[in-house]
């Protein structure tokens, strides 16, 4: 699928976007929970088996869209408040906290995703992953205005 390709290409420099948009334990913390959410997801994808898993976890795919989307105005807020050179104090620390994280889970999504394509009930809980994905790629990576 096209889309999932995509949104790699978009993801990976968004996780150094991310790594990078470091302000003290906040903007940490908001880093820790994006990337929990993260391996939630794969976690939710990877205990699908069937069609009755499959419209069980749509749900909770969906939560996760919401969280993040909560996670991305909280994430605004604390851009909004932070230097330039508060932004690049914290690179090095965030990188080295986040990114093997970040990288697996993502990895760990599109192998389930590619598993879950082939199934007949596939497409619904594409769809609410789609819904993931939107909200990551609404992320202000730098402050700037949009």
């Amino acid at each position: 699928m096209k889309n999932l390709h995509s949104l790699y290409l978009f993801l990976a420099p968004l996780l150094a976007c991310l790594l990078l948009s470091g302000c003290g334990a906040s903007i940490e913390s908001n880093t820790e929970d994006i990337v929990e959410e993260l391996e939630n997801l794969a976690e939710i994808l990877d205990n699908i088996e069937d069609r009755d898993s499959a419209e069980d976890s749509i749900e909770d795919i969906e939560a996760i869209a919401d969280n993040i989307k909560e996670l991305r105005k909280e994430r605004d807020d604390l851009l909004d408040e932070m230097s330039k050179s508060e932004l690049r104090d914290l690179k090095d620390v965030l990188e080295d906290d986040y990114e093997d994280r970040f990288q697996d889970a993502f990895e760990d999504i599109l192998d389930e995703e590619k598993r879950i394509r082939e199934k007949s009930w596939g497409k619904e809980v594409l769809g609410a992953t789609k819904k993931v994905g939107e909200q990551l790629m609404k992320i202000d990576i730098d402050g700037g205005d949009e």
